[in-house]
């Protein structure tokens, strides 16, 4: 039965008008939120049925009895009740409830305040794997000149942010120190959160010639402030010294203006009418005790929130609700921020002297005292919107990490799998890659090099630590710092040429390439004929270098400035070096921030290094694939969300190896060489490359160009991640002219996935694995398997250890698909609108060469994954899916007591029939029908007519379809004439009949456990000791197709107090573990249709809902089941549409269809389509099919639910 869609309401929401897109948002909140509880903190709660907290409030909210305030209260509990029971016991836990509490704040307040709008997502990324521009995803979002810090809406976030800085606060009262550390964090636009305080600390010049000042939050503002929070609260103002009687009436307009600001405000009204009582927050900001506006604000929030918690609801507000109140604080904090910035306005005109003269206010009776706000930064800060690294600014260095220096690689388990992977017949020489990241080089010259390279590793000619290089404490600038830095020296005309040739760095014989062929071997900068390309290039060779010289003063960009000026060794130095001295002391640090990048590689060499030569073998720990994502899903459900540090590095073996293509990880965080202490860079002086030397691979280091005394050596770490998220944390600090922006490739770019999305669905991947297991492998499948050099080092030795046929196939199909998308993908890219992303021809070529190697790689570690599992003991090797037979199929359909044909017809029967009568033919036995018959035939034809239908002895699979069709178009009839109720029934009848290919998944695979392997906890990549910026310096990642783990670790034995034996790892001792993974029986399954994506810790998981519709047609049951959701006419059409235009995508949760599967049988019209060949949305069977839903007879529509009917008719 068809019905109208009658919206439903439940909770609070109630009666008020759901907004129609808060039901969806709110399930995929549930979701978001079972994805990041990595520690399982919300479902290890128990909601009052008993059920787990998620599960229960996803139920009730299906239900309808539960709205988005109900679902906000219950987590916002939980959070904010581990914040307080845990933030000194286990920080960890605690930052882990802070995160999962601002997602929930974030996604809720869209929901909940219906007044203000969704913020739109910010701009896709310009997917970047190989080339380019700095990436939209890493652009500031909001204003240089409003660098501001979120300060906290909850009382328990606050307290753990209060508790987190655990730092003594530098002198208050001083004017000239450089005041406490900042955390820049740009507020979102829709609402601040916490009132978005604005860091208001600005350097200035108080008159020409006069000394540099820095207002910092002073003991005298913060007075001015608190007499203006009196005022507005109709507190009683304290008395005034002879200080401040001086000082006061000289600001009394912009205190009054402010004041009134304060008091009438409707969020004002509301925290009075709560008793709470700011004069103890008043008192102390007349005392001075807060060195920063934030910290004041932080405070402010804290005791609103205590104040809140300590008292019952006032009752002069019946009916407001808690989260309402809440809410008001955190607005009134940001009326206080904005308070706050008004009044700084007019005391920097008052200690400045603008506007009238020192200690002036401006003209007489200005009704606008505020509205034109005076402009303290250069038009070039304003207008930067480029990369900016927006956590708290560290100015230590990074804690040193020690490691065991190797000489060769080591392997801890498998050894002789490991040690043969190592090995090759192939000629000594570098990889392919090495020609072609020197394509202008002449040929003979190349060949010296390999040969030179070559030599240096087998007689180990490497550069000496401590007298060729040497590992020191590195610093670096994010974009934005770096933009600033160009344009003050710019902006000076330090550069531009004159008819005296002032501004042209001179170019020495030194700086000649050693090759001549070979463009980019003698400069950072290949082309320095610009203004901009000079300045780029001083920056990266003088400006750098002596930054790094400072030590741990590494972040005070004055200090290196300083050191430049006073070396005098250039007219050009000491230009640009009091260029960016005068911009800095103008505008302050904030706008030219160095951030530590961890322990470094410099040059000592007092002569430099030459280009070419060979720096040091990558050496590390060696792991298989399998193991390598084992150590990385185990650390990532234990650890937070944080940018990993990188020591590991993938060891390709070179396609053109006689022995083929495979990969290896190298983890090098405990022992390993020092080229794994190598910065990343954007613009690199080094890099990695795979090395065939006396018949074994390793990685090799070198040089690309002449490396002068006190330059820091660099590569490319060409490391991919998945994770957006990750992506936009992992902010670069190479400071180079094409910097990137992130350190990191993002390989998850929509973008990236145009021909997947059309030619390799979920459905398309099933298709492959069912073809795998049922075609033979042709002769191009062998000639593709060559073509991409997969041999016997990933598929195995012939009559040894060969993989089976069918996963042999498997990749060959795989692969046809990898080089179709190859093909493809440039011409995608060009198609993308503007917006999204702009490419040049050159560029998209790049981009799809980088994803075809980024997939070739991971078809490999699936591989790997996969032969783990089939050689477990007792494990088939046959395919992980198998087609049913005839015989099977019959039964499934139509002779089994729990066939398809069999349960629709008994829920027909108990909907058209009383109860009683229903469950007298729930057998279907021929006496049941014949003594039916003669009792109530009359009176019942048309279930007589089912029932007869049904006994019926069908022996092929066509005459069993057409039966089916023949039970649609009775029962449609029915429907028709009954007034509707079995609509829904009657279109999945029809899925099923023309259903063509069912299949079932191999039952008897068996789930296993992993050999533990013994770990030291320093010796992993992901495990930060002490919580690190990562990527740089210290944290090198992998070259040429490397792959980032999604989370960085930060736990430590003496702090966990969670049990590791359910997360794959056990404790041997304090600074060890045993690490272990459990695998499903499904796991082949999940892996071979995930295997374009490695970060998933169980590809199992996504199989049940991904089946959803696609490969699972609904319960046949289910379309009579009572308390469902109704099978409205938009639900109809939604379905129809989602059959033919998007026939991959899983169906929606929420609907009157279940999807239970009992006899896990799966086939359906839209895998058949995929079968078929037939393109999502074209022309073929899919669409007739629709078609004829469309066309078949529906009752019209009605209010009466689905399960009306039962036990009713015929009464």
């Amino acid at each position: 039965m068809l019905e109208n869609d009658i919206p439903t309401h439940g909770g609070e929401e109630a009666g008020q008008g759901r907004r129609p897109d808060v039901h969806p948002r709110l399930m995929k909140l549930f979701e978001e939120l079972r994805e990041l509880d990595t520690l399982g903190l919300l479902e290890s709660q128990s909601a009052n049925d008993g059920e787990q907290l998620l599960s229960s409030l996803r139920t009730k909210v299906h239900d309808g009895i539960a709205g988005v305030s109900d679902v906000a209260t219950a987590v916002r509990r939980v959070c904010e009740s581990t914040i307080w029971t845990e933030f000194k016991k286990n920080r960890q836990v605690a930052e882990h409830a802070d995160r999962l509490l601002d997602h929930l704040n974030n996604t809720v307040r869209s929901l909940e305040d219906r007044d203000v709008p969704v913020v739109p997502e910010r701009p896709r990324a310009k997917p970047t794997i190989l080339t380019p521009p700095v990436n939209e995803l890493l652009r500031l979002s909001f204003e240089p000149r409003l660098l501001r810090t979120l300060a906290d809406a909850t009382d328990a976030r606050a307290l753990l942010v209060l508790v987190q800085e655990g730092k003594d606060a530098p002198n208050r009262n001083d004017w000239t120190s450089f005041g406490p550390n900042v955390s820049p964090r740009p507020s979102k636009r829709s609402k601040p959160d916490g009132g978005g305080a604005r860091d208001l600390k600005r350097r200035r010049t108080v008159s020409e010639g006069a000394a540099e000042q820095e207002v910092v939050f002073c003991s005298e503002f913060q007075k001015l402030l608190a007499r203006t929070l009196r005022k507005g609260l109709g507190l009683q103002d304290r008395k005034e010294t002879e200080e401040e009687a001086a000082l006061f009436p000289k600001l009394d307009k912009a205190s009054e203006y402010c004041a009134q600001q304060i008091s009438s405000k409707q969020v004002t009204e509301t925290i009075l009418e709560q008793g709470i009582n700011l004069s103890g927050f008043c008192d102390s900001l007349d005392d001075g005790v807060f060195d920063s506006l934030q910290s004041a604000l932080r405070s402010l929030s804290t005791v609103l929130s205590f104040q809140l918690n300590s008292r019952q609801l006032s009752p002069s507000t019946p009916g407001i609700r808690l989260s309402k109140i809440k809410g008001a604080c955190d607005q009134f904090v940001g009326a206080v921020s904005e308070c706050a910035e008004g009044i700084m306005e007019a005391y920097l005109k008052f200690v400045d002297g603008f506007g009238g003269g020192r200690g002036g206010l401006g003209k007489e009776g200005s009704p606008n005292l505020f509205g034109e706000r005076t402009r303290f930064l250069p038009a070039s800060i304003e207008k930067n919107t480029e990369p900016y690294y927006q956590g708290d600014w560290q100015r230590v260095p990074h804690e040193t990490r020690e490691y065991e220096c190797l000489s060769s690689y080591e392997v801890r388990e498998d050894s002789e799998s490991m040690l043969a992977k190592l090995k090759t017949v192939r000629t000594e020489g570098c990889a392919e890659e090495f020609r072609g990241n020197h394509k202008n080089a002449l040929k003979e010259d190349l060949e010296k090099v390999e040969q030179a390279l070559v030599h240096a590793v087998s007689e180990r000619q490497v550069l000496c630590l401590g007298e060729d290089i040497a590992e020191v404490d590195t610093w670096g600038m994010d974009c934005y710092t770096r933009k600033n830095v160009h344009d003050a020296i710019l902006e000076a005309g330090v550069f531009k040429r004159d008819t005296e040739g002032v501004g042209v760095l001179p170019t020495t014989e030194e700086e000649k390439p050693d090759l001549k062929s070979i463009e980019d071997c003698n400069s950072r900068v290949a082309e320095t004929t610009t203004e901009e390309s000079r300045v780029a290039k001083w920056v990266e060779e003088v400006l750098m270098p002596a930054v790094n010289k400072q030590g741990s003063e590494g972040w005070d960009m004055h200090a290196a400035l300083n050191w430049i000026i006073d070396q005098k060794s250039s007219e050009i130095d000491t230009h640009a070096g009091s260029a960016i001295k005068a911009r800095l002391n103008r505008v302050g640090y904030n706008y030219f921030r160095l951030h530590p990048k961890g322990q470094g590689v410099i040059c000592s060499r007092s002569e430099g290094i030459p280009a070419f030569r060979c720096v040091e073998e990558y050496l590390g720990v060696l792991h298989t694939p399998w193991r390598w994502f084992e150590i990385q899903d185990a650390l990532k459900k234990y650890t937070g969300d944080d940018v990993p540090d990188f020591y590991n590095i993938v060891l390709e073996r070179p396609r053109d190896d006689p022995d083929g293509y495979d990969v290896m990880f190298v983890d090098a965080a405990a022992k390993g060489s020092v080229a794994s202490r190598m910065s990343h860079s954007c613009n690199p002086n080094c890099q990695a490359v795979v090395l065939s030397c006396k018949g074994r691979l390793t990685i090799a280091v070198y040089t690309t160009r002449k490396i002068e005394s006190g330059e820091e050596l660099t590569f490319d770490y060409s490391s991919v991640t998945e994770s957006e998220k990750e992506y936009r944390a992992a902010i670069c600090f190479c400071g180079t002219h094409c910097c990137r922006g992130s350190f990191l490739y993002y390989a998850g770019s929509s973008a990236f996935m145009q021909v997947m999305n059309g030619h390799h669905t979920f459905l398309h991947r099933n298709v492959l694995l069912l073809k795998a297991a049922t075609e033979p492998l042709n002769e191009e499948d062998h000639k593709r398997l060559q073509r991409n050099g997969l041999r016997s080092a990933a598929l195995g030795r012939v009559g040894v250890d060969r993989v089976p046929e069918w996963l042999e196939k498997w990749v060959a199909l795989c692969l046809e698909y990898v080089e179709k998308e190859r093909t493809q993908l440039p011409a995608e890219l060009l198609r993308l609108p503007a917006n999204l992303a702009q490419y040049t021809p050159e560029q998209a070529e790049a981009q799809a060469k980088g994803v075809s190697e980024n997939r070739l790689q991971n078809i490999v570690i699936t591989l790997d994954k996969i032969k783990l599992s089939l050689r477990q003991p007792g494990q088939p090797s046959g395919p992980p899916l198998i087609f049913l037979s005839e015989t099977e199929v019959i039964d499934y359909l139509w002779k089994g007591e729990k066939s398809i044909a069999k349960r629709a017809g008994r829920g027909v029967l108990m909907a058209v029939l009383p109860a009683t009568l229903g469950q007298s033919l729930v057998h279907l036995k021929p006496a049941e029908v014949a003594k039916f018959e003669a009792k109530h035939g009359k009176e019942h034809p048309y279930a007589v007519k089912l029932c007869k239908m049904l006994l019926k002895d069908l022996n092929s699979v066509e005459e069993i379809r057409k039966a089916l069709l023949a039970m649609e178009k009775d029962l449609r009839e029915e429907d028709m004439n009954s007034g509707g109720g079995h609509t829904a029934c009657a279109d999945i009848l029809h899925l099923y009949a023309k259903t063509e290919r069912f299949f079932v998944p191999e039952k008897n695979y068996k789930g296993f456990t992993t050999a533990p392997l013994e770990i030291p906890l320093r010796s992993l990549s992901g495990v930060n000791l002490k919580k690190t910026h990562a990527g740089q310096g210290a944290q090198p990642a992998n070259d040429v197709s490397s792959t980032a783990p999604e989370h960085t670790p930060k736990f430590t034995a003496k702090n966990s107090s969670l049990d590791l034996n359910t997360r794959g790892m056990k404790w041997i001792d304090e600074d060890n573990i045993l690490l272990s993974k459990k695998y499903s029986v499904h796991f082949i399954w999940g892996q071979l249709v995930m295997w374009f994506k490695q970060t998933v810790n169980d590809p199992t998981a996504s199989l049940s809902a991904d089946r959803r519709g696609t490969l699972s047609l609904p319960d046949i049951e289910s379309c009579y089941s009572s308390g469902r959701a109704r099978y409205a006419s938009k639900d109809r059409g939604i379905m129809l549409e989602q059959i033919e235009k998007r026939p991959d995508a899983m169906w929606k949760f929420g609907s009157m269809f279940s999807f239970r599967n009992e006899h896990k049988v799966y086939g359906s019209p839209m895998f058949d389509s995929m079968w078929r060949g037939e393109a999502i949305g074209g022309e073929g069977g899919l669409k007739t099919l629709v078609e004829e839903l469309k066309n078949a007879p529906v009752p019209v529509c009605t209010t009466k639910r689905q399960s009306s009917t039962r036990g009713k008719r015929g009464s």
